[in-house]
């Protein structure tokens, strides 16, 4: 075994490093998918706050 990584050390730190660049890959994929989520929960909670206050509002002016 310590003669083929030895011989075949490119291909160890390749392998290494795709290792690495796909690991990073699923990490932003997941907090791409959290930070959709949050926008989706945000922009709900916007819309209600909305409907409320504009529901909330007197009709009448007040002097």
């Amino acid at each position: 075994m310590e003669q083929f990584l030895a011989e075949n050390s490119l291909y160890v730190v390749l392998i290494i490093v795709l290792m690495i660049w796909a690991g990073l890959a699923l990490l932003l994929m997941r907090l791409e998918k959290r930070v959709t989520e949050l926008q989706e929960t945000a922009r709900g909670v916007k819309q209600h706050l909305a409907a409320n206050t504009s529901a909330d509002e007197p009709s009448s002016s007040v002097p």
